[in-house]
């Protein structure tokens, strides 16, 4: 892997974030970028694995390995239909 400019591997979450929010050098914020994509790509990887390992592959996890909120939220969410978005 091509490390390029910036070496990004020891710097912590948050600066991550805050770089990516607030820096105006639009190099090192794709540097940022790509290493927290990179850290991200990798826990996914871990949390499969051992979700695999453990055999927890079963429904009772409110947690649906392709959605990014509860499946409790969704739920209400679609109870309340489109009356909540016509609101906004």
């Amino acid at each position: 892997m091509a490390q390029g400019k910036y070496d990004l591997s020891k710097w912590k979450y948050a600066e991550l974030r805050d770089t990516i929010n607030t820096s105006c050098d639009i190099e090192l914020m794709g540097a940022c970028r790509e290493e927290f994509h990179r850290r991200l790509k990798v826990y996914h990887a871990w949390k499969a694995k051992n979700r695999k390992k453990n055999g927890n592959e079963d429904s009772s996890s409110p947690f649906d390995e392709n959605m990014r909120a509860p499946k409790s939220i969704l739920d209400e969410a679609s109870k309340l239909g489109n009356a909540a978005l016509l609101q906004y």
